[in-house]
């Protein structure tokens, strides 16, 4: 059963990837309060949102891969605990994405728009998770030497 809820949070990220909700709806996308405060919040909770929807689907079908190999009966309660936790995750990581980006617009020069300037400079304080380290040519070719 997590296998099969794993298979649909990535069909939902991707048509979600494929086809965004333009306009603030109560019908379509993903929407809580946050996410509809105003048309920049909306656009960045959706393409975030289909992110997380793939990455936890991928991680359902992973867990559901491991279950089996320790245990061939899995207890159904479990699963939807499982489940649940997963969605709860990724609805806390998507609102404190949107708390974050809130907050970039509050205290930047932000002028509205999802392509603004401000919004690009705050995907690019993002941290990676490693990097590595930067070498010149001159260093490179003395260790070939």
């Amino acid at each position: 059963m997590i296998a099969l809820i794993g298979i649909i949070c990535i069909v939902i990220g991707f048509i979600f990837k494929a086809f965004p909700p333009r306009k603030i709806n109560r019908i379509y996308g993903y929407r809580t309060k946050l996410s509809m405060k105003n048309e920049d919040t909306w656009n960045v909770a959706q393409k975030y949102s289909a992110n997380t929807f793939i990455i936890l689907g991928f991680i359902y079908l992973a867990l559901e891969f491991i279950l089996n190999q320790l245990s061939k009966t899995i207890n159904v309660s479990y699963e939807n605990i499982i489940i649940l936790i997963g969605l709860v995750i990724m609805i806390i990581l998507d609102e404190m994405h949107l708390k974050k980006f809130l907050i970039m617009m509050e205290i930047g020069n932000y002028k509205g728009g999802y392509s603004s300037f401000n919004l690009y400079k705050y995907f690019n304080n993002i941290k990676p998770l490693f990097t590595f380290p930067k070498h010149n040519s001159t260093t490179i070719s003395t260790y070939i030497s």
